[in-house]
């Protein structure tokens, strides 16, 4: 487990022996930002960005869990941090640009791999990185309604053929299969693409309405 935490200095980290001793045992990799320190000052998203190479590998990895916990403006700036880093990339993992970081943060989301705890309500809605985030929403909750119409499983399942009969009997052969879906791990990028071709397929919008 990967521990990314911050507070005002070394006397208020919580459990901090405990921590510690499962360092010690190889069972937790603590990292720790400390706003007030008179040496080395720093939030937890920036802590983020200055150790990006191992929040890249923990992104991209299928199985990886993000829980957030705290106040809405810390939960805000560790999500802009991590957006940022997988944006940017590195040499072993190329950046996916803004809107493709923002939306696969949003599948994970959607998913439950990314799972927030906030205590209170964020004051400024008009933030463009909100704003971003929500129509990114929008959008990944309607693909992955279309993808659930076709019959496309649930992440992290096989390749699977989804057989037309389910729901364009009126414009395909009855002898073909539509076009695979793809949705193991993270791959919803080849799906986005499988749901565009298949609105192109059917001539009378029918999948999509």
């Amino acid at each position: 487990m990967y521990l990314f935490f911050g507070c005002r200095d070394q006397s208020e980290l919580p459990f901090s022996s405990e921590i510690a001793q499962r360092e010690n045992q190889g069972r937790i990799y603590p990292f720790v930002a400390y706003s007030r320190d008179a040496e080395k000052s720093m939030h937890v998203e920036e802590l983020m960005c200055q150790e990006s190479d191992t929040i890249l590998s923990l992104l991209h990895n299928p199985k990886l869990i993000v829980y957030i916990c705290g106040q809405p403006a810390m939960e805000l700036s560790v999500r802009k941090a991590m957006i940022s880093v997988l944006a940017e990339g590195n040499d072993k993992y190329p950046g996916l640009g803004m809107v493709r970081a923002v939306e696969k943060m949003v599948i994970m989301k959607c998913t439950n791999r990314l799972l927030t705890q906030v205590y209170g309500n964020l004051q400024n809605q008009n933030d463009p990185s909100i704003i971003c985030w929500n129509e990114s929403t929008a959008k990944v909750v309607r693909v992955l309604s279309r993808l659930e119409r076709i019959g496309a499983p649930r992440p992290r399942q096989t390749i699977i053929s989804v057989n037309r009969r389910k729901s364009l009997v009126r414009t395909l052969s009855r002898r073909q299969s539509i076009t695979k879906v793809v949705t193991e791990g993270d791959n919803w990028e080849e799906s986005f693409r499988s749901v565009r071709r298949l609105s192109v397929m059917s001539s009378d919008n029918a999948l999509l309405k």
